[in-house]
C-alpha cells in the first residue's frame, strides 16, 4: 500500500512537469501569434517596408520561433502521454489495495478530470499549430 501510494506522489510530481509543459506551449504559441500579428500589420504598409514584412511572414512557418513552438508541442505530448499511462496504472493498483478504495474515488476524480483536460488542450493546439 505505500509503494502504490509513493506511486501516486510520483505520478502528481509528473502531473505538475506536463502541466509546466503545457504553459511553454502557451508560451511559445503567445510569441508565434505575436510575431504573425506584427508582420500581419507591417505588410500591409506600402513599399519596400510592406513587401519585406510579407516575406518574413511567409517564411514564418520555417522560423526558429515555429521550431520552438514544434519542439514544446513534442515535449508537452510526451509528457501528457507519460503522465496519462502512469495515471492508469496507479489507479488500477489503488483499486486493488483493500486500503485504497476511498484514496481511489479522490484520486481518480481529481486526476482524471485533470489528465483529460491536458490532452485536450493539448490536441487542440497541435491541430493549430503541429
Amino acid at each position: 500500500y505505500k509503494k502504490v501510494l509513493a506511486e501516486m506522489d510520483k505520478a502528481k510530481a509528473n502531473l505538475a512537469k506536463a502541466r509546466d509543459a503545457l504553459n511553454e506551449v502557451n508560451t511559445r504559441i503567445n510569441e508565434f501569434e505575436a510575431e504573425k500579428l506584427s508582420l500581419t500589420e507591417a505588410s500591409e504598409k506600402p513599399g519596400v517596408k510592406g513587401l519585406r514584412a510579407k516575406a518574413q511572414l511567409a517564411q514564418l512557418g520555417s522560423s526558429p520561433l515555429k521550431e520552438k513552438l514544434n519542439f514544446s508541442l513534442i515535449r508537452a505530448n510526451s509528457a501528457i502521454k507519460k503522465v496519462t499511462k502512469e495515471y492508469k496504472k496507479v489507479a488500477k493498483k489503488l483499486a486493488e489495495t483493500p486500503k485504497g478504495e476511498e484514496e481511489t474515488r479522490a484520486f481518480t476524480v481529481t486526476e482524471d478530470g485533470e489528465i483529460w483536460w491536458l490532452n485536450r488542450d493539448l490536441a487542440d493546439k497541435q491541430a493549430k499549430y503541429g
